[in-house]
């Protein structure tokens, strides 16, 4: 009988089985795993997509979007299927981006931007480019370099503008208008938050048009232009109580106060402090409760001092 090696034809033929056999099991363990991680993969994908449903793609400086359940273990599973290279929606990144900035985390907020960013150049989506552009800016603002958030809000601005995106023309002239707010230019303020308003107003989005009665209202608090800022400030006002918006209902009733303060009309900012107070605790606005409870103490301390004649 033939030989090979010492062994015989017939152990080679069984070893030789054996050894496919094994690389057969390998070859279907293998491939079961990849499916089994591939649908791990997609169950975990819905689940985001789920969990940051209302969470929006551009952000409101003053409109923080809610921070869902699970976050942190729906943001932990998203790091590790970055570092795995598994493809993240755009969409997806922006959004966990908003939540991270809505929490004050403006390194993480502004690395996520950036991915989305990324991806988007690659995908030459200009409408996704100016989201994340303009995202980009907004941590800017939040961390006070304005010259970094005029760059690239304006950047993001003239790519909605390219696109037709007019959500993000919106949100981004209405950064644009605090910025100049910030830096006492009030007519380009006045402008920007102007046509951002007539934006709001043309797709139907309340909250946006609130925000930016808001905000010109505080453009005429800088005036000294009391009346003026009174109308804007109860406009929106009526619009975040028919929508039912505690926090902004809260934000309004405050600069209301803050007016009437500077006017000098301690008793009328008293009352809207205490109301936005009561808007607070009912709506569980937490974050506003020691802004406004700091502002009743004031204006209490000022009414205990004797009153000239």
């Amino acid at each position: 009988m033939d030989t090979f090696l010492g062994l015989e034809a017939e152990w080679w033929a069984i070893i030789v089985l054996a050894v496919l056999t094994v690389a057969g099991w390998f070859v279907i363990t293998l491939s079961r795993k990849r499916g089994g991680t591939d649908d791990k993969d997609s169950q975990w994908k819905a689940l985001l997509s789920k969990a940051l449903d209302k969470i929006p793609t551009t952000l409101e400086p003053n409109n923080p979007p809610p921070v869902p359940e699970d976050f942190d273990e729906l943001k932990q599973e998203l790091n590790e299927q970055l570092k795995r290279g598994v493809s993240t929606s755009v969409l997806d990144l922006l959004k966990v981006g908003a939540v991270e900035y809505a929490r004050e985390n403006y390194d993480k907020a502004m690395h996520y931007f950036q991915i989305a960013l990324d991806k988007a150049e690659k995908a030459n989506d200009k409408t996704f480019m100016s989201a994340a552009i303009g995202n980009i800016g907004l941590v800017h603002l939040a961390e006070h370099d304005f010259d970094s958030a005029l760059q690239f809000l304006q950047k993001a601005l003239d790519l909605g503008r390219q696109t037709g995106f007019v959500i993000g023309q919106a949100s981004d002239l209405g950064s644009l208008g605090l910025i100049y707010l910030k830096k006492e230019e009030h007519d380009k303020a006045l402008q920007c938050l102007s046509e951002s308003l007539g934006l709001y107003k043309t797709i139907g989005d309340q909250q946006g048009q609130a925000t930016q009665l808001a905000s010109i209202g505080l453009v005429y608090l800088a005036r000294n232009n009391y009346t003026k800022a009174i109308e804007n400030l109860r406009e929106a006002l009526d619009i975040h109580r028919k929508t039912g918006y505690g926090r902004g209902e809260a934000q309004t009733l405050r600069n209301i106060g803050f007016v009437y303060e500077e006017k000098g009309d301690f008793e009328n900012a008293l009352q809207y402090f205490r109301e936005a107070l009561l808007v607070v605790e009912r709506h569980g606005v937490i974050d506003e409760r020691d802004a406004i409870s700091n502002a009743i103490y004031k204006i209490e301390q000022q009414l205990k001092k004797p009153q000239a004649k």
